[in-house]
């Protein structure tokens, strides 16, 4: 499927639909979750999530679930958009969120970083996913670069059945796959299980 197909289909989606659908998938990755973690795993540990844009799936339903109740949530902030780099950071309410460069809501400037290292889990948003993992983005390579650093973090997309290709895809040598891909209906597991 072709990045502007996928983009037009969710371009399409109204705010329920998007809702119902960013529901079924949270709600397999924590039937997943729940099967192997308790929450004390991610007692005081930081999970990256995102904030959708432009009909992303919401992944925002995994902060009320139990697996994940003692966990903190970080969110992405550019930090240069000609190096095309970016952080997380840790908000504590919602008025630490700001539009973006690119109309995303993030974290405002002057909140710390977290250490990198500290990121257990990331939540990444994108266009399309393969069978083994592959994931396209929207093109910058903000999150390419990011989860470059982290080889350790585990990562998790979440994504609308329309985003998942049976086919592998050509990557480049920096891009990077995802652990685990769960959509309304399926879940790929390239590296977990």
């Amino acid at each position: 499927m072709q990045k502007s197909e996928v983009l037009s289909l969710r371009n399409s989606l109204s705010q329920d639909e998007i809702f119902a659908r960013s529901e079924r998938a949270c709600q397999r990755f924590l039937s997943f979750a729940d099967r192997f973690w308790k929450p004390a795993d991610f007692h005081q540990k930081t999970v990256g999530l995102y904030s959708p844009v432009l009909g992303e799936l919401n992944p925002s339903s995994l902060k009320k679930s139990q697996i994940f109740s003692e966990a903190f949530f970080a969110y992405p902030r550019i930090k240069s958009l000609a190096d095309r780099t970016m952080d997380f950071v840790i908000p504590s309410h919602e008025s630490d969120f700001i539009p973006g460069r690119y109309g995303i809501l993030e974290p405002r400037v002057e909140l710390p970083s977290v250490v990198t290292r500290e990121l257990v889990l990331i939540i990444v948003p994108g266009l399309v996913f393969g069978p083994t993992g592959e994931r396209v983005g929207m093109g910058a390579g903000f999150y390419d670069r990011f989860l470059a650093l982290t080889p350790k973090t585990l990562r998790i997309a979440l994504a609308y059945d329309f985003q998942l290709s049976p086919h592998p895809m050509p990557l480049q040598p920096w891009d990077m796959k995802m652990d685990g891909i769960f959509s309304e209906t399926q879940e790929i597991l390239a590296n977990l299980g």
